[in-house]
């Protein structure tokens, strides 16, 4: 695996994800928006199997959050290469949760239940390669976010 470069990665946490990891992130996420709501689906089902006392953070219906987090995902992994835009959406986003009572803790939940959903939906395309680009990706998701629980 090739060294990560500052200019094709979020700058801020550059040394993070190579460019690889981002190819396989952005084709991995293509592959999964085939069937899109099925996939917020499922990552949500995951979450509150995990966590019940979450679905009281969400007040739309399964269905709209369903589409509000993959709109999100497809933001991020579409814009994952500019940190600026990265950057400003987390932010945004983490006040957001903020305001909805998220708390730092559950972070953790929210990225195990995305890295599962991955798994099942990628099926025999998930490896060791795939899961570790996801796991970095969502660490820097974590990272940029907290900054703001942190300010």
């Amino acid at each position: 695996m090739g060294e990560a470069k500052c200019n094709y990665t979020i700058i801020t946490y550059c040394t993070m994800m190579t460019d690889r990891q981002i190819l396989i992130i952005k084709n991995s996420w293509s592959a999964v928006m085939v069937q899109s709501q099925e996939a917020g689906e499922l990552f949500y089902q995951k979450l509150f199997e995990e966590a019940p006392f979450l679905h009281t953070f969400f007040r739309n219906d399964i269905e709209l959050q369903a589409r509000k987090f993959t709109s999100m995902m497809t933001l991020l992994v579409r814009s994952i290469q500019y940190s600026d835009k990265v950057t400003h959406e987390l932010e945004e986003l983490a006040k957001r949760h903020i305001r909805y009572g998220a708390r730092p803790e559950h972070y953790a939940i929210v990225g195990d239940s995305l890295v599962w959903m991955m798994k099942q939906r990628l099926e025999d395309r998930w490896d060791m390669e795939t899961e570790q680009a996801w796991k970095d990706m969502y660490q820097l998701i974590t990272r940029t976010m907290m900054s703001v629980y942190n300010a």
